[in-house]
């Protein structure tokens, strides 16, 4: 039998939360803290445009960089408008600059360079991350190995998952009004429309 690598990745996000009360009940829950931390990240695309059907994410965790090849599934048809899903394949690399380079060099153009920081919690083996971007208020991810897992997992927060969302960082954006094609960098500091 061959190996897949290529897998899905099972995760929902919630918007419009209390962070206070989210990070209170994931305590009571006895929910472990795992890290703190800011990322990095430029995402890459055919002709620069990942508002195509797939695209690649080089992102620096500060403990390890990652290499992601990311296709969203059933686009528009989840709950919300959303997606069903993401297919992806990510790898670990050595370098983010030598990655990136490789990635241009076979023909991938740069979209955009993000920053985000990202509170991660483990809860039963689950990860469920406060993450905050620029621009966007803090939301709440939960990725789990089966979307049961991930649904279940909601309902212990006080969720309803018919306010989940499935879909790319991008699309979250345009829910507060924002495309994040208009922009070149997406950072605290700096935030880059793109020269039309």
């Amino acid at each position: 039998m061959l190996y897949n690598p290529i897998m899905e990745e099972i995760e929902g996000d919630f918007l419009n939360i209390d962070v206070t009360a989210v990070t209170k009940t994931l305590e009571k829950l006895g929910a472990k803290k795992v890290f703190e931390k800011k990322y990095k990240r430029k995402v890459l695309a055919v002709n620069g445009d990942y508002n195509t059907s797939y695209w690649v994410r080089v992102r620096d965790e500060g403990d390890k960089i990652t290499m992601t090849y990311k296709k969203p599934l059933g686009v528009g048809k989840g709950v919300n408008g959303t997606d069903l899903g993401m297919e992806e394949i990510e790898v670990i690399v050595s370098d983010f600059d030598k990655t990136v380079a490789l990635l241009e060099k076979m023909g991938l153009e740069v979209c955009i360079y993000e920053e985000n920081l990202r509170t991660r919690y483990d809860l039963n083996g689950v990860e469920v991350d406060l993450d905050t971007w620029p621009l966007i208020p803090t939301f709440l991810e939960i990725e789990g190995k089966s979307w049961q897992e991930v649904n279940d997992t909601a309902e212990k927060l006080g969720f309803d998952i018919k306010d989940m969302y499935v879909c790319s960082i991008g699309k979250i954006y345009t829910v507060y009004g924002f495309n994040v094609h208009d922009y070149s960098m997406l950072t605290f500091e700096k935030q880059t429309k793109r020269e039309s």
